[in-house]
């Protein structure tokens, strides 16, 4: 089930407030609620479900929290009478469409890779950096960059650390189909690669056979994407330390028979 924006922003103070007394036993919600700059009363009376938190204070709370302008948007369209992640509208997301060349110049697994490394708690500009958690060389790294940075899809802060420039990007709608099945072979290639060598508690494989009308297919394909959406909108808020990657593979088992007369 979808989280409403209550709800969401309830579970981020929860978990942050977790957090905080994990790593300090007498950390108290009177210092959390001066951390997010409101009065301790209300803060518990969010927590327990008793008061609606509007979007100016949302904004007062997202503040203290440190969340950044990308979090801040996904949780804002949430709200009634703001966009949402869950409803069906195709620019639910801030989606930037590549041109064709700009797609095809940065089709390999490692440029999507590389925009959500940035976005690591943890990240910094050394190239040296980038490449051992990527697995890859440094001058592979020094050219994605450069690729990236020249399509705008990343720029500098003023401090000279990288940012990604738009939340999502989409491929253009007719990519050639020898691009796109390259892009899925990569993406089965890490998958197997990750079944022999990542444990059980890294990973999750799953794989689902049913039978239903092939009418229903662009239903299908409709359902799978609402639930990536959905399925970053959920992942994506908080502390950012790894990059993962999920990808869904849906096709059909049985051959279909010849109509006979």
């Amino acid at each position: 089930m979808s989280l409403n924006s209550q709800e969401q922003i309830r579970l981020l103070l929860q978990l942050r407030l977790k957090k905080a007394q994990e790593n300090n036993p007498n950390y108290s919600l009177r210092s959390f609620a001066q951390k997010l700059g409101i009065h301790s009363s209300a803060l518990s009376e969010i927590l327990n479900a008793k008061r609606k938190v509007s979007i100016k204070l949302f904004d007062r709370i997202a503040e203290g929290l440190g969340l950044s302008d990308c979090e801040r948007e996904k949780i804002k369209a949430l709200f009634p009478g703001k966009r949402s992640y869950n409803n069906r509208d195709p620019l639910i997301r801030k989606k930037h469409i590549l041109k064709m060349d700009q797609y095809k110049l940065i089709s390999k697994w490692y440029y999507p890779a590389l925009l959500s490394l940035i976005e690591l708690d943890d990240h910094n500009n050394d190239i040296c950096f980038m490449a051992n958690r990527l697995g890859l060389a440094e001058s592979t790294i020094s050219q994605a960059l450069n690729s990236l940075e020249r399509l705008t899809l990343i720029s500098k802060t003023e401090k000279g650390l990288w940012k990604v420039s738009y939340e999502n990007y989409n491929s253009p709608d007719n990519v050639a189909i020898a691009t796109l099945r390259n892009a899925h072979l990569d993406n089965l290639q890490m998958a197997k690669t990750a079944l022999m060598k990542k444990s059980i508690h890294e990973r999750d494989f799953l794989a689902l056979t049913l039978a239903f009308d092939p009418a229903k297919l662009s239903q299908a394909k409709k359902l799978i994407r609402e639930f990536m959406d959905e399925f970053c909108l959920k992942m994506e808020t908080g502390k950012k330390k790894e990059v993962f990657k999920l990808a869904l593979q849906f096709f059909p088992l049985t051959q279909q028979l010849e109509s006979t007369k």
